[in-house]
């Protein structure tokens, strides 16, 4: 099992006003089911929101791409023009960190 927490901001303070669990099945809306993700977690608070991931995986580099994938396609569909900050952790070694997903193309 393979997890990893993100913490996601926004530069713009615009962080979208939405419940944990509002966060959590939004995540869920752009997991799809090759991504081998098997838990969501996530805590939202005013400044951040912390989003755990598990995964059945063992391969650490198809969960760091399937984790960057959920992160681009969730944070592109939030309303707003916030510019969004995300952190990886822990950082799983040999592969890139997550950084902006709105960086990479």
């Amino acid at each position: 099992m393979l997890m990893t927490m993100l913490v996601v901001r926004a530069d713009e303070r615009e962080v979208p006003r939405l419940t944990s669990e509002d966060w959590r099945e939004h995540f869920w809306l752009h997991t799809r089911s090759d991504d081998g993700i098997e838990h969501i977690r996530v805590q939202a608070g005013e400044s951040a929101v912390r989003v755990v991931l598990f995964s059945a995986s063992v391969d650490r580099g198809s969960f760091a791409a399937a984790v960057k994938g959920i992160c681009i396609r969730a944070l592109e569909s939030m309303p707003g023009s916030a510019v969004w900050e995300v952190g990886c952790y822990p950082e799983i070694p040999g592969e890139p960190a997550l950084g902006d997903p709105r960086s990479d193309p």
